[in-house]
């Protein structure tokens, strides 16, 4: 989208899911079960009890991210399979709100594999926990 100011045509419409759980993804590594770590940004948030830092073998995410999200954790790029990310870090799990409502998002989780390790399950849980009101 291009244009600024309430004269866009575009910020008429709807919210997109983006809009409303704050990621654009960019980049990925196409499929390949790359291993990389996630590390904790906030260990005191009630999603992220009892979560450690992780190693996950799955696609890793490259995401243009809301600066207005509460990052919960985050993931530095080798450059191994996208070369132009190289020492970069993006978030990979974060809360904001809708309106009234609470979002959770986590890039990690999307392969069944991911959920074998008891940290992505435990930090998946908890988020859907929180973002439903639900004791965590």
């Amino acid at each position: 989208m291009s244009g600024a100011g309430t004269s866009s045509p575009e910020l008429k419409k709807p919210p997109t899911s983006f809009q409303a759980i704050g990621p654009v993804p960019c980049s990925r590594s196409e499929g390949v079960k790359y291993p990389y770590e996630v590390t904790l940004t906030d260990t005191g948030h009630p999603i992220t009890a009892g979560v450690k830092d992780f190693r996950v073998a799955s696609e890793q995410y490259y995401m243009s991210v809301d600066p207005n999200n509460h990052v919960l954790a985050e993931t530095t790029f080798t450059g191994e399979y996208l070369p132009w990310l190289e020492g970069r870090t993006i978030p990979q799990a974060w809360t904001r709100t809708w309106g009234r409502g609470r979002v959770f998002y986590s890039a990690v989780g999307h392969d069944l594999d991911d959920l074998q390790n008891p940290d992505v399950t435990r930090l998946c849980t908890q988020g859907f926990a929180w973002a439903a009101r639900q004791n965590v």
